[in-house]
């Protein structure tokens, strides 16, 4: 029996100080606890040392392994040597008052060796306490270690210069990094040397996340994926965001033979010129083992095009959104029931139908109310199919039939979001109607609340369900009461519908008794740009949310009875 502490193993107390560690990288709790601890004894000082270096989120603890004679930290004025401080406060910036040898980096290398996870961000470095002169940048990229951290596994990077000083984020490129994040300022000038760089320095990077920098307000930015991004063949995560790519740019990156997530955003126009790629390579097929797409496009067809070259059997979820520039945004084509159905059916027929688990289709600008109850049966062939969500529309409305063939064909559905709640961006001549009336003139009312009883007995997994429900129909008639453990909704949202019915509350305690209550789109008319919802709530609905809530801790009350009776060996009086 362990009567000390310290006779515990040393697996044992690195597990404890691990305790003390949190994954946040911006935050400081628990490191004092670590270094009071590291300096307790030698039992603790290696465990609580290493991870307390794991994770910085900024390279400044390392700045203090330096002599003394090399680093110093200096008290400044705000307005001295325009490094753009607030005038009259005091600033501590560390610099170097001589050229760096090869010998001040002896204690630099010993905890460099503990860095795992490290945040290159410019703002703690511009703005931290102390702060660090942008000439040390230069300093530590021509004399410094090579690279800086030489064990380093995940990098965040967020690329900028100070006052004409690069932070020089390859000087991080080790050979062991597995996730790489980069927030490029100028990645239509630089993206391609980060990506031959990397290649070089660091093949066996799994995670690779290419972003566009948003503080240095440039906009969207069109960049070329150069052939060196080949090299990284153990790739399993790549996301491109805010950086369009050309589609013939696909050819490099559905060649890349572990590839598993993808996020694009994809743009034939305002492209540089390059030599033409084919969209497709000889000799082998693309997107293997891709398993989630997620594709932001300006025009809609073309995510048609990228979804018809992947190959894997094991795809399972596809995201596709339309956000078209703001230059084109009025006169962004409509995407039409037959458009979508051409998808659901690419879908269907996909080699990975069996497996396929999640669709989300989210457009911009908004677009007029549709019926998709017949454009929809494709999907139903998708025994897997788990979350459903279709966003942008003004109004979709699916009939009752539809509603049970859904129920029966997905047994295992999670999320179904036909209708979305939130505010939509638009210009004024597309949003300046009434969405309530506009609901109501378009499409004749096809579902209500009670067509929502096959979903709630047949699937079990249900948690969020986004809807256009006609709620004001009385509920007349029994209707069925699900067990709790039987069900998960506990969130529904039916529309921009009017006042409820009698009963709603009831109904929708029995048939979802997880529900504490019901959203719906209440919304006022045009306002500067947005579809705002209004502040008051309407008095049926608030009724109703009331009902619920109670219901709710009754049904919890009743549980929690039935527990303790069946604990004392009595038979349960209540469900």
């Amino acid at each position: 029996m362990v009567t000390n502490v310290l006779s515990l193993p040393p697996d044992v107390l690195a597990r404890i100080c691990s305790h003390l560690w949190t994954h946040n990288p911006y935050s400081y709790r628990g490191r004092g606890s670590l270094s009071m601890l590291a300096r307790t004894c030698s039992q603790f000082h290696e465990p609580a040392i290493s991870v307390l270096w794991r994770s910085l989120h900024n390279i400044v603890p390392l700045l203090h392994t330096l002599p003394s004679d090399l680093c110093v930290t200096e008290a400044i004025n705000g307005n001295e040597e325009s490094l753009e401080f607030v005038a009259s406060k005091i600033w501590l910036v560390m610099r170097f008052v001589r050229i760096p040898a090869p010998g001040d980096f002896h204690r630099w290398y010993k905890y460099a060796t503990l860095v795992r996870e490290l945040t290159h961000d410019y703002s703690c470095y511009e703005f931290s306490k102390p702060s660090v002169h942008p000439e040390v940048w230069e300093a530590l990229w021509q004399r410094g270690p090579s690279p800086l951290v030489h064990q380093l596994l995940t990098l965040d990077s967020r690329d900028f210069e100070l006052d004409r000083h690069s932070l020089n984020t390859i000087s991080f490129f080790s050979p062991t990094l597995s996730t790489v994040r980069l927030h490029l300022s100028y990645a239509d000038r630089d993206l391609a040397y980060y990506l031959n760089t990397l290649a070089a320095l660091s093949p066996n990077v799994q995670e690779l996340h290419l972003a566009h920098e948003p503080c240095s307000h440039r906009g969207n930015r069109y960049v070329s994926v150069t052939a060196h991004l080949l090299k990284l063949r153990l790739l399993r995560e790549l996301r491109v965001t805010c950086l369009y790519i050309h589609p013939s740019t696909l050819a490099l990156i559905g060649s890349l033979p572990y590839l598993q997530t993808l996020e694009v955003w994809l743009s034939p126009n305002d492209y540089p010129t390059i030599a033409e790629m084919p969209i497709i390579l000889e000799g082998g097929a693309m997107f293997a083992e891709l398993r989630e797409l997620e594709v932001w496009v300006d025009e809609f067809p073309q995510a048609f095009s990228l979804l018809d070259c992947v190959s894997s059997t094991r795809f399972q979820s596809l995201s596709i959104r339309r956000s078209p520039r703001l230059e084109h945004y009025s006169q962004a084509p409509l995407v039409t029931p037959s458009l979508l159905g051409s998808l659901f059916t690419m879908v269907a027929s996909h080699p990975s139908r069996e497996t396929f688990r999640r669709l989300e289709v989210a457009v911009d600008p908004v677009q007029p109310p549709c019926d998709l109850s017949e454009t929809i049966l494709p999907l139903l062939t998708l025994p897997a199919l788990a979350e459903l969500e279709i966003k942008g529309w003004a109004l979709i409305v699916v009939d009752a039939a539809t509603l049970d063939a859904m129920s029966r064909a997905w047994p295992h559905l999670e999320q179904l979001n036909l209708h979305d709640p939130k505010p939509v961006r638009a210009f004024p001549e597309q949003c300046a109607m009434n969405l309530y009336e506009a609901e109501v003139a378009a499409t004749p009312w096809e579902t209500t609340l009670a067509d929502l009883v096959p979903l709630a007995l047949r699937c079990p997994l249900l948690k969020s369900l986004g809807l256009s429900v006609n709620t004001w129909p009385d509920l007349e008639g029994t209707f069925p009461e699900v067990r709790f453990e039987d069900s998960s909704l506990v969130r529904l949202y039916v529309g921009y519908d009017a006042e409820p019915g009698e009963g709603v509350a009831e109904f929708l305690s029995a048939v979802f008794p997880r529900l504490e209550r019901v959203r719906h789109g209440d919304y006022d008319e045009h306002r500067g740009g947005l579809v705002r919802p209004r502040v008051e709530s309407s008095p049926g609905w608030s009724y109703v949310s009331d009902v619920l809530a109670a219901l709710h801790l009754v049904r919890k009350q009743e549980r929690r009875w039935a527990e303790q009776q069946a604990r004392a060996g009595a038979a349960p009086g209540w469900r």
